[in-house]
Order: structure tokens, then C-alpha cells, then sequence
């Protein structure tokens, strides 16, 4: 089952990349160990291929990533302290241990022959 995970807000889209600024929670998954305040000017670079068919990158809005696309893992590229020195970046960890919650079932309905006859 396939769905589309949001990542920050997209700052920029080439003929290959999008470029997405992150907040500190995708920089803790990214890097694990680290501590990232809440602001940070943190950027992070993905190929088109992992960005959501449904969903597409546009400038200024959300950016969201496929699933199993980012679970096959892509070359992502981070730039943490927004200065444009860009490291590679294992994308796989923004989906490790994410699971999506389940629809809740519907609830039972009750017939009206069932239902008390007031008189």
C-alpha cells in the first residue's frame, strides 16, 4: 500500500530535483542522534522520482514524497545549516518505523426493528 508522506514546504523545482525546506523533526529522523531546534534552515534535495505522482511538487506549497518510492531509497542531498554545502542524505530513514494509521471501521448501525416501540 502506497501513500504520500509531507516533508516541508518546497522552495524551489528543477528539470530533476526539488528542493524542500525541513523543520527539526525530518532532521532528527535524517540524523538521528543530532539535536535540531524547531527553526532551522536545514534543506533538503530529492529527485523528482520520489516526489508524489498525485501530489506534484509545486513552489511555496508542501511537498510530499511517495512511500515505497523513498523506501527503495533515491541520492538525496542535505544542507543543514543552509549555507549550500549539500551532504548526501539516507532518505530511507524518514519511513523507518512509519506505519500509516488504519481507517476506523464503521460503526454498526442499528435497524429500526430493533429499536424500542414507543407507545
Amino acid at each position: 500500500m502506497s501513500y504520500d508522506i509531507a516533508v516541508g514546504r518546497c522552495t524551489g523545482v528543477s528539470e530533476q530535483h526539488a528542493l524542500v525546506k525541513v523543520e527539526g523533526a525530518m532532521l532528527r529522523r535524517l540524523r538521528p542522534g543530532q539535536v535540531f531546534g524547531v527553526q532551522t534552515k536545514a534543506c533538503l534535495r530529492v529527485p523528482l522520482s520520489v516526489c508524489s505522482k498525485q501530489r506534484t511538487p509545486r513552489q511555496g506549497e508542501e511537498l510530499y514524497l511517495d512511500h515505497d518510492s523513498v523506501s527503495a531509497g533515491a541520492e538525496a542531498f542535505l544542507d543543514v545549516e543552509g549555507d549550500g554545502q549539500f551532504v548526501p542524505a539516507d532518505i530511507r530513514l524518514l519511513v523507518d518505523k512509519l506505519e500509516p494509521i488504519p481507517r476506523p471501521q464503521p460503526s454498526q448501525k442499528h435497524r429500526a426493528a430493533n429499536w424500542p416501540i414507543r407507545h
